[in-house]
Parts: structure tokens; C-alpha cells; sequence
């Protein structure tokens, strides 16, 4: 079932997400036909009003669910690249980011555009938006 999402106001985009024990299979089924549907690269569960730390990625075949992910290692290397989100729609913004992350409980590094998305995902949870990126760009400038 294709879920709806949350308005950009909507004050739990803004806020830290709690911790959950598991992620229950109803809600992850709608959250990965969400993904399909949008034809996303991922989706973190405040984005559709549930304040807890679990969100999906799907890039270039690569599945995860992340469960209270926990970034061990970042790599020193970033890139900026533009970037969208299924909850601004029409805005994208340069959005630095390391080239490659090490998540806890993961045996190997993420890398390229799967580690991009996954750290715009624990963005979300994090309560934080790509817009965010541009307030900071903005005050480089000044």
C-alpha cells in the first residue's frame, strides 16, 4: 500500500526519531511499495509520520533496511552533489557528503550513491533536511 507523506512543516520531519526493537513487516511492506511507487532512492519513516529510527534505500539493485543505523566511519573524502527528497518536492540542493560510510552491524562499507542516500535517510531521523545544507552553504558566503 502506497503511504502518504507528511508535509514539510509537519513537526516530526524536525525532530530526533526514537529507537524501535523491530521493524513490524505490515509497516515495511508499505514502506517499500511507497519507495517503488515514488521511484525513490529511499525513505526514513518520519518522512510518512512515524517518529522512529527506521528507514529503506534501494540503489542500483542494493536493498537495505536500517534499523537505528549508527555511522561508525566516514570516509575524509566527500563530493557535492545535488540532491532531492521525496519531501521537498521540486527543491534539490548541494549536499556534501563522505564518498563512503561504515554503518554498525554492516561487514563492509557502503560506497558512491548507496552511501549518499543512506546518509540522507539518517538525515531524517536525525531531523534534519537537505535544505539545511543550504542554510550552511549561505553562511560560508557571507
Amino acid at each position: 500500500m502506497k503511504l502518504e507523506l507528511v508535509a514539510p512543516d509537519y513537526p516530526v520531519l524536525r525532530e530526533r526519531a526514537r529507537f524501535i526493537r523491530a521493524a513490524p513487516d505490515t509497516l515495511l511492506a508499505d514502506m517499500w511499495d511507497t519507495l517503488h511507487m515514488r521511484e525513490a532512492l529511499g525513505l526514513a519513516a518520519p518522512q510518512i509520520g512515524i517518529p522512529v529510527r527506521l528507514a529503506i534505500v534501494y540503489v542500483s539493485g542494493v536493498s537495505r533496511v536500517l534499523l537505528n543505523p549508527v555511522i561508525l566511519w566516514r570516509s575524509e573524502t566527500t563530493t557535492t552533489e545535488e540532491e532531492g527528497c521525496l519531501s521537498l518536492p521540486g527543491v534539490s540542493v548541494a549536499v556534501p557528503r563522505s564518498i563512503a560510510i561504515l554503518l554498525e552491524g554492516e561487514p563492509v562499507p557502503f560506497e558512491g550513491l548507496l552511501a549518499r542516500a543512506v546518509q540522507h535517510e539518517i538525515d531524517h531521523l536525525n531531523g534534519k533536511l537537505i535544505t539545511d545544507y543550504a542554510v550552511l552553504a549561505q553562511g560560508r558566503d557571507e
